[in-house]
């Protein structure tokens, strides 16, 4: 897939990962937001959640991810990136 049809993807899915996952805020990072992907490269998703268990959130919308989209899925909450991390990851992230 390519970068913009998974922004389509997630786009077009917003609501329905909000309201299974309490999805609040859904990015695109790494070499898929920068559109350098290349054959066997996963897919980096940045998220914020609110949710009465997170954990439970985080993992559903993780499967829910991998079962939609034919990559691997790297997932990570804005509150869990290390501070060095995070700066370079916001610098590329596409939001939703």
């Amino acid at each position: 897939m390519t970068r913009e049809e998974i922004l389509k993807f997630m786009q077009d899915n917003k609501a329905e990962m909000a309201e299974r996952f309490g999805v609040t805020r859904l990015g695109l990072a790494g070499s898929a937001a920068r559109g350098e992907m290349v054959p066997g490269s996963d897919v980096d998703v940045i998220v914020s959640l609110d949710s009465p268990n997170q954990f439970r959130s985080f993992f559903g919308l993780l499967h829910y991810l991998q079962d939609a989209l034919p990559h691997k899925i790297d997932l990570a909450t804005e509150t869990s990136l290390k501070p060095l991390v995070r700066a370079q990851i916001m610098k590329d992230i596409h939001y939703v």
